[in-house]
Formats: structure tokens, sequence, C-alpha cells
């Protein structure tokens, strides 16, 4: 498959850090700034005397009312705990801190908390090594609205034999960040990996998440539960932990692979959570799987999830994990690039210079287009504009705003999220097919094509 400028740019930098003076540099001046630099204002959680910081510099935090300049009217709801987000109730919509534009995700949390945080509840996953402890910490701070706070180890990258990385996926940054990469058969490999997750913040913790080798299925199912049930003997009071499952796609495209490790799931009745990635073929930025064998594993995975009363998360799946949401799933994870949007085989490598597709999430298509396919689209009488925070500045200004594009798919996808709870007198499945009957009924004569045509939805259509 060949594959545009603008997907080789959309490799993050792993060193997350380095994007900020970028960002800065480019900041200064352009229009986005005014947004950011509005008055601070804030809402009040509703049944406290605590605000939340809804715009401005600290927005994502709470603060008592005598730091507080301007409110909005109206109350949010109050804020749940960990183990409130975790109890199954709310569907989780977790948030992928990732290379880029990751300074104003709290910003998109605390709005959608505020709008629909009786039918969802939050959280935000980061990379132990993608940044200094420091800032992982203040990253965590700032996102009061996250329930849940998930520090990934990705010990995954140390399995380049069973999985498809790039070259040499462990970089010099990520071991003096996560030293554990350096040596995983020291023998405290597992106590360093849990306190590298400790010392950011993590509230969930996760697993090494080693990857699972098809080659050799019974002996790499037995390394994971032994290191899971260590793992649950080195937590301490009040801690919760995930079991951090990572495979390839076959495991849950051959049945024999999926029935082993469906066993040995339903064996270990102590592991509650699970945390599963599983790597996809590699396939065009911003798009879903359309493999209906990859769909029905992920769903016959939510089914036995949801029969055995167990809380499936499904990290960096974007919008296959919202639809597994019909299916079983109690959360999935979403970013603002392609790369946090899924779990995929690399295909390329960054190419200097290369220039960035501009690219709009379409709600009623779920699908992301061109730019100018957008336009098209806008001007039809049967599109339904975006009233999110984000749309106004980014479709009135000259200059495309990527960052505003991400944020506006956050938000976007978390208000689907919130709206099939809302909806949900019988389960999410009849909510989730309502709304992709819709989008397949909005494309039928939208004659969209290549990357800007919808290809899952038939797939979707079928599994649901």
């Amino acid at each position: 498959m060949s594959t545009s400028d603008e997907e080789i740019w959309e490799e993050c930098p792993e060193e997350e850090d380095d994007y900020e003076e970028i960002y800065r540099e480019y900041l200064e001046g352009s229009q986005e700034s005014i947004f950011w630099n509005a008055p601070s204002s804030a809402v009040q959680l509703a049944g406290t005397n605590k605000f939340l910081l809804v715009n401005g510099p600290d927005a994502g935090q709470v603060s008592e009312i005598g730091d507080v300049s301007e409110t909005e009217p109206g109350t949010a709801p109050p804020l749940i705990n960990r183990d409130g987000a975790l109890d199954g109730s709310l569907p989780l919509f977790l948030t992928h801190k990732g290379g880029q534009h990751h300074r104003h995700l709290s910003h998109a949390l605390a709005r959608l908390h505020q709008s629909h945080g009786d039918n969802i509840s939050l959280g935000v996953i980061l990379k132990v090594y993608g940044q200094s402890a420091q800032a992982s910490r203040g990253f965590f701070e700032q996102c009061a609205t996250a329930a849940v706070r998930i520090a990934d180890p990705m010990c995954y990258l140390l399995d380049e034999n069973i999985l498809r990385l790039k070259k040499d996926p462990v970089s010099k940054s990520a071991l003096s960040r996560a030293p554990y990469l350096r040596d995983p058969d020291d023998k405290n490999f597992l106590g360093r990996v849990l306190n590298a997750q400790r010392e950011i913040g993590a509230n969930l913790l996760l697993t090494p998440g080693r990857a699972l080798d098809a080659d050799n299925p019974k002996q790499s199912i037995n390394a994971l539960f032994e290191e899971g049930e260590r793992a649950m003997s080195l937590l301490g009071s009040g801690e919760r932990l995930a079991l951090n499952i990572t495979t390839p796609a076959r495991w849950l495209i051959s049945e024999s692979l999926r029935e082993q490790l469906f066993n040995e799931l339903l064996d270990h009745e102590e592991h509650q959570i699970w945390f599963v990635r599983s790597q996809w073929r590699s396939q065009r930025s911003h798009t879903q799987p359309a493999d209906i064998e990859l769909l029905n594993g992920y769903k016959r995975l939510s089914e036995l999830a949801l029969d055995e009363d167990r809380r499936l998360l499904l990290p960096q799946t974007g919008l296959t994990g919202w639809l597994m949401l019909a299916h079983g799933a109690k959360g999935f994870g979403i970013g603002s690039s392609g790369t946090d949007q899924a779990f995929t085989e690399p295909s390329f490598g960054r190419k200097p210079g290369a220039t960035r597709k501009e690219r709009y999430f379409e709600r009623q298509l779920l699908h992301t287009v061109e730019r100018n396919v957008h336009d098209v689209l806008a001007s039809l009488p049967d599109y339904q504009p975006c009233t999110c925070p984000y749309c106004s500045t980014l479709l009135s200004s000259p200059a495309w705003s990527h960052e505003f594009a991400g944020l506006h798919l956050l938000y976007s996808i978390g208000r689907l999220t919130a709206e099939i709870q809302k909806d949900s007198n019988n389960g999410y499945h009849p909510a989730i097919r309502r709304i992709v009957n819709r989008a397949s009924r909005y494309v039928a004569d939208k004659g969209l094509t290549d990357i800007n045509a919808p290809q899952h939805l038939s797939a979707w259509g079928q599994l649901l």
C-alpha cells in the first residue's frame, strides 16, 4: 500500500519534550494563541464548593472559589474516582498523550466533563518514557477530570522478534527515562516496571505487557499469567492492576490461538481488568480496519469480558474501540494523531520536509476526511455542523490548525461515547447500531472515494 507524505510525517517523535519548543515557536503570534490566552473561567462542580477550570492556561484543574476570576452558568457533574470509573456503569474514554498537540488535552477533557460527565468517565494514558517523570506528574495533575491515570510501560518494544516494530524501537532517551527496558531478565524487572508507574502518579498499574508469541503459545501465555500473579503480590493497599496483554493481530484472528488465551483468562479470576493491545496490519492513517475476521476476534473478546463481568480496556483503537462497546468492552483509547488511534505494523519511515495533510473528523460519517472534502460536505443541505468548543476557531481561521482538528476529533468521539450511554436503555449495542446505520445512509449518495470513503462501515454493519 502506498503511503502519502502526510502519513510519513505523522510518525510522532518518541521524545515528547522535544515537541514543546517547536510548539511554543509555532503558537507565538498565531490565531490559536487568542483562544488559549482567553481569560480563565470555571464552572462549579455540583454538590461541592469547588470549581472546574474550563478555560485559560490551567483548564482541567480544580480550584476553590477564591482562585476563580470568572464563572460560567450552571454546574458540572461531580468528579468520580478511579474505582467509580472502573465499575463499568459508564463507558471509559481514555485519551492518549501523544508526541504532538498534547498541551491542551486537559481543556478537552474539562469541556467533555462539563457537558457530558453524567454519561462518560474519563482517563488518560501516557508513555513512561515519553517525557520526564516530572512532566508526566504535571500532566496527570493538570487532568483533574481523568479518573483513571495510566502510565504505559511499553515493554512490548523489547519484542522485535514477535511484533513488527520500527528499527531500534527503544531509543537512548527511552532507556534513560525507563531504565527497566535495559535488562528485562533482571530479577527485579517486574518491581521496577511497577515502581516507574507509581513514581509518575498512575493510579491503574499495568503488568509489563510483553508480546505473546504465536509460535510458542503455551509458553507465552504461561509467562503472561505467572507475571500477572507476581504483580498482584506486589500491590500495596488500595492499588489496582490491569493485566496488560499485547499481541499480533493473529491472536484475535486465529480461532485456535484465541481460544487458548480466552481459556486462561477465564481461569484467572484474580485479573478483573484486561488492557489489551493488538497490532493491526499496516493501514492508511486515520482509517479503521475493515477485516471482518479481526473485528470478529475483538467482538468475541468483548463478549467474553461482558459474560464474565471483567473490564476490557482497548488502548490505541480509536473508533474501532468505540464500536466494541456494543459487544462488552468498557473502555477504549484514542489520541489526536493517527499513531495514537491505531497500533499498526510500520510500513514507512519519517520523511524530512513532508507536508501534513489537513484532515477533519466528520461525525455523520464516523470517519476523517480531507479538508477540501469537508468543505464540499458542509455545503450540502443534509450536513450538520459541529458545535464543539474548537470548530468555530478551526473553521474560521485562514491557516489550518492541526491541534484544533485533533481536539475536535477527541471531543467529538467523546461525545459519541456519552451519547450511547444516554441512549442505553437496552445496552450499547442498539445505540451504536443506530449511529452506524445513520452513517451508512448518509454516505450512500456522497460519492466519496479513496481515503475519504468510510470503508469500514460495511464491515461494522455485518458485525452489528
